[in-house]
């Protein structure tokens, strides 16, 4: 009985085969670092904004910050912030 070994341009297919899920597993790791280098959430972040709740009353709890204290870096009022956060005053 003989074996027959495949080849593709000159080189087995097992050979093949191994580089390209070595070239996967590479291609998985860069995307994987890429994905690390950029800033995420918290899934309870995200599932508050997915819940229609404000978008800055999430972000202000995210960064632990109170109205007040927001409101003096921003230089608004604790008022207004308050006003935006429950959709009674637009920004812009």
């Amino acid at each position: 009985m003989s074996a027959q070994i495949i080849e593709l341009n000159g080189v087995p297919v097992a050979e093949w085969n191994t580089l390209l899920a070595r070239l996967e597993e590479v291609c998985d790791i860069a995307d994987a670092k890429a994905a690390s280098e950029s800033e995420t959430f918290p899934a309870v972040f995200a599932d508050r904004l997915l819940s229609g709740e404000s978008p800055l009353r999430v972000w202000r709890d995210y960064c632990s910050l109170t109205l007040q204290a927001l409101a003096e870096t921003c230089g608004v009022s604790r008022q207004m912030l308050s006003m935006i956060e429950h959709g009674k005053a637009a920004i812009g």
